[in-house]
Parts: structure tokens; sequence; C-alpha cells
């Protein structure tokens, strides 16, 4: 299991409730052990559930004068009908539901919708590049790296962008992605850093996802910026964290 499969296990695991050591879970928290940046990203992520915890009972207040008569009888005698703005499960519930819309609702956890598609991939790709160990095959040789992207069986460019040059390249790495696989070819890109070019074939994008013959995608994703295109049924994103105009002239776009 890599990082990027155990970060998308350990996005619903909710302590307190689940076990680590859950068949489900295990191999997620094996490599949390292991992945240093992988175990941080998890602790923000439980703190900031535990923050969301905290406001949502802060935000559930019983009625003045209600909670001692119910912890000393354990038994409510109902004198009337019951309004639903008397009922402390629906006012804890409304209480909930408004607090979450007030936090903008940012720590829920869903799976996009198809609307969303490529921009999750996008988003998925670029954080996974940034993990450690960012190249698995070493190597600045165009040939050499698309003949080990074809023993792995993914996807190597037909060609680069024309000013990314061969002698750029630093080597290559596997991703997989809903269980596609995706090629990260890393090239240096001198005095701007590096730039990680990824490559997937054969995906129909959302309305949100490049296409043939169109321009190519600017985009900000993970602190990085993005350009993406589609050609000769390739779908190709180039991350960096050189500026939006230097990623522009490297393509001449």
């Amino acid at each position: 299991m890599n990082s990027e499969q155990a970060r998308f296990i350990l996005r619903v695991f909710r302590p307190g409730v689940d076990r680590p050591d859950a068949p489900e879970f295990a191999q997620a928290f094996d490599r949390l052990r292991q992945d240093p940046e992988l175990a941080e990203w998890f602790e923000r992520e439980m703190a900031g559930d535990a923050a969301i915890r905290r406001k949502l009972s802060e935000a559930v207040v019983f009625p003045p004068g209600l909670r001692e008569p119910v912890a000393a009888s354990g038994k409510v005698v109902r004198t009337g009908p019951r309004v639903w703005w008397r009922r402390p499960t629906l006012v804890a519930l409304a209480a909930s539901v408004v607090l979450l819309l007030a936090l903008g609702i940012q720590h829920v956890r869903r799976e996009p919708n198809r609307s969303e598609v490529f921009v999750a991939f996008r988003e998925s790709v670029v954080t996974a590049g940034q993990e450690k160990p960012h190249i698995s095959f070493m190597d600045s040789s165009l040939p050499r790296v698309r003949e080990y992207l074809q023993s792995q069986r993914v996807p190597d460019p037909p060609a680069l962008p024309a000013r990314l040059q061969p002698g750029m390249i630093k080597g290559c790495r596997v991703l997989e992605w809903n269980g596609r696989k995706v090629s990260l070819i890393c090239l240096d890109f001198g005095e701007q850093g590096h730039v990680d070019l990824f490559v997937i074939q054969d995906v129909a994008w959302d309305p949100t996802g490049p296409r043939s013959g169109s321009g190519p995608l600017m985009a900000q994703t993970g602190g990085m910026n993005t350009v993406s295109w589609t050609e000769n049924g390739c779908t190709y994103i180039l991350a960096a964290k050189a500026s939006p105009e230097a990623l522009r002239r490297l393509l001449s776009v």
C-alpha cells in the first residue's frame, strides 16, 4: 500500500469508534508509521475533526433548568403536546446543521461528483507527487525512463513539450489513481526548481477537464501552479512552484 492509498482509507477513520488494528485500517496505519509526511497530514486531519466535534458540543446547550431534573429523575412527565422546538434531540440536530453551514462544511468528506472528476484527479496526483520518495527510478536518459515506464505498463509521453528538453530529466515514478496508473516524470527547471509532468491515458473527463484541440488549463493546486492539456489520447499535467508566467513561457502558451 502506498501513501496515496493509505490517505484515502484514513480519511474515513473515526477516532473512538474505529480501531487502528481493524482489517480495513491496519495496512493504512502500518504505512502511517513508516511515512512522517503522512503522519503529519493525519495529525492535522484528526485535529480538524476534533475542533469540529468541540464546536458542535459547545453549540448544543440545554434550556435553563432542564438538565438537572432530567439527570435527577431519569423520567420526564409530559403534560402537553410536544412541539419540535422543545425536543432537545431536534434542537441539537438543528444546532449542528447551523454550525456546519457557518463553518462552510470545510471538513465534510465526500466523493467528488461527476462534475469534479478532473479537479479531484489533478489535486490527487499533485499532492502524491510531493510525497517522498519523490521519484523511484533515477535516470537522466529519456529512452531509459520510457523503457522503465513501459515495463510498469504506465503511459510515457510520445514527446515532451518543446522547451522541456531530455537533458532536464531526473527520473520518474508510478502513481495510482482510482485503479489506473499514472506516470510522473521529474525535470530540472533550473533556477525555478523542478517541474513534474503527470501523464494518464484514455480518460473522458468532465467539463472541467482539458479537451483535445483546446488550449491548456491553468490552475493552482496544493501550493503548485499547474497547466493541463490533452493530446493524442493522453492527458498531461505540468506542476511546479514556478509562477504561472514561467509555466506559460515554458510551454509557449
